[in-house]
C-alpha cells in the first residue's frame, strides 16, 4: 500500500468496527483525461470504491466515507446472502452497485442510484 494512504486507512479503522478486515488498494486504474487510481476498501467480497488518486492527488468520496460502517454491513450482509461479490463505485454523477461484477460496464448485474442513501435503501430491501 502506498504511503499516501495510511491516513485514509487509520481514518477508515477508526470508523469501522474493530474486528473488521479490510484492505485499501489503488491499483485498478483508468485513463479519462489524466491516469486515475481508484481507491478501493476490500475484503474478501466487498469492493467499496472510496476515492480515486491524481498523480497522488486524493479525491476522497465523503459520501461513501460517512456512510462507510452501514454500507459496509449492508455490502457485506447482500453478499453473505446471495453468495455473490458486491461492489459499490462512483460512475460520473451517480452510484453503482455491482452483484458478481468487478467491471462497471455489465449493466444487467448492477443499479444505479443518484446517492448513497438511496443504494443504502434499496440494499436494505434486497436482503
Amino acid at each position: 500500500m502506498n504511503k499516501y494512504l495510511l491516513p485514509l486507512q487509520t481514518e477508515l479503522k477508526k470508523l469501522l468496527p474493530k474486528n473488521t478486515n479490510f484492505s485499501l488498494c489503488d491499483s485498478q486504474q483508468s485513463f479519462v483525461t489524466f491516469p486515475t487510481n481508484h481507491i478501493n476498501l476490500s475484503d474478501d467480497f466487498i469492493t467499496i470504491e472510496i476515492g480515486r488518486v491524481v498523480y497522488d492527488n486524493i479525491a476522497r468520496n465523503d459520501d461513501i466515507i460517512s456512510n462507510i460502517v452501514e454500507l459496509f454491513d449492508l455490502c457485506t450482509r447482500l453478499s453473505n446472502n446471495t453468495g455473490e461479490a458486491v461492489t459499490v463505485l462512483e460512475v460520473a454523477d451517480h452510484f453503482r452497485i455491482c452483484l458478481d461484477n468487478f467491471e462497471d460496464e455489465d449493466q444487467s448485474t448492477s443499479k444505479d442510484f443518484k446517492t448513497i442513501p438511496e443504494l443504502i435503501t434499496y440494499i436494505k430491501n434486497n436482503l
